[in-house]
């Protein structure tokens, strides 16, 4: 039986323009809403935002988690 191993997390999204933003995980013991907070903090756009994922990247060694903006999303 093999012992799991933790993958690191990344943090990404797309803005108005759409320009793809990437971020290392400032810490892998903060909840991902707490993360999403501290991106908020530096990004403005992000307050609103809601978090999807994780998905693991092609080679499976990364979790990314997605931040959607619900920038014009009309619900």
């Amino acid at each position: 039986m093999s012992a799991a191993v933790a993958v690191p997390r990344f943090f990404e999204y797309k803005d108005a323009d759409g320009k793809k933003h990437v971020y290392e995980d400032p810490d892998p013991g903060t909840p991902v809403d707490e993360v999403l907070n501290i991106y908020s903090a530096v990004h403005p756009e992000l307050v609103n935002a809601q978090v999807t994922g994780p998905v693991l990247d092609e080679s499976g060694e990364k979790a990314v988690f997605t931040f959607e903006l619900n920038i014009g999303k009309h619900g």
